[in-house]
């Protein structure tokens, strides 16, 4: 039932922004900041040489760069230590697209190979996480959706491989706005855990806003196997194009 709602708000999301562009007969500039949606990178990368900054909820930092062949690596901190802890999350990221078919400045669709990983190099259990990931973008940078895979082999449970199912999407509202939806259906220990994030992003020049809400369906202690109990978190992010 989760599953379906998550479609249905994709479907109603695309159709929404398909008539608002019909009814307006407006046609704008590409937008600047479609090359990410709240966590993973879209198929269309940010202005090459362009290092970018993100920030959300104020204490998770990363700063990341494309290069001229269309990779793009980053890293990305949390200053636990100026509220007193003994750690401090420390990770690098990086992807490489893949345009695929269609014509050069449209292909018909952009993979995107990416890894991230983490450590906490103070932490008294020396604990890491690696994810790697596989997407494919369809669409355009006013409309697009993302379907993909992504793969744990490491993390707090060693020896424990997480799985998850991605789906992505983005549509353009007014020249300096659109929604987003990124959802996840996550497998591990055996279990199926479905996570959504909804939210609009709004934009003037090269610095960006994302509000959303990200929501966790965790288990039911109920006892009811098809009952989940669903944790809503804020999501504010700032992102900022650097010349």
């Amino acid at each position: 039932m989760q599953q379906r709602r998550g479609r249905l708000f994709i479907l109603i999301l695309l159709f929404l922004g398909e008539n608002a562009a019909a009814q307006q007969g407006i046609f704008y500039a590409k937008p600047p900041h479609a090359y990410f949606y709240f966590l993973t990178p879209s198929g269309f990368s940010a202005p090459r040489g362009m290092p970018i900054y993100q920030n959300a909820l104020i204490g998770i930092n990363q700063y990341q760069k494309t290069t001229e062949i269309g990779g793009t690596t980053g890293l990305g901190m949390i200053p636990t230590l100026l509220l007193g802890e003994n750690y401090m999350p420390v990770w690098v990221i990086a992807h490489r697209r893949f345009p695929i078919g269609g014509q050069v400045h449209r292909p018909a669709t952009v993979l995107n190979l990416g890894g991230f990983f983490l450590n906490l190099p103070k932490s008294e259990s020396d604990s890491d996480f690696s994810l790697f990931y596989l997407n494919s973008t369809f669409g355009t940078p006013d409309k697009n959706i993302a379907l993909g895979v992504a793969i744990a082999p490491t993390g707090i449970g060693r020896g424990v491989v997480a799985k998850a199912l991605t789906i992505q999407g983005m549509v353009r509202l007014q020249k300096r706005s659109c929604l987003l939806t990124e959802n996840y259906i996550i497998y591990y220990q055996h279990k199926w855990t479905p996570c959504m994030m909804h939210g609009w992003r709004g934009w003037k020049g090269r610095t960006a806003f994302d509000v959303a809400v990200l929501l966790i369906g965790l288990p039911s202690e109920s006892g009811v196997r098809s009952r989940r109990l669903w944790l809503p978190l804020p999501w504010l992010t700032v992102h900022h194009l650097r010349r």
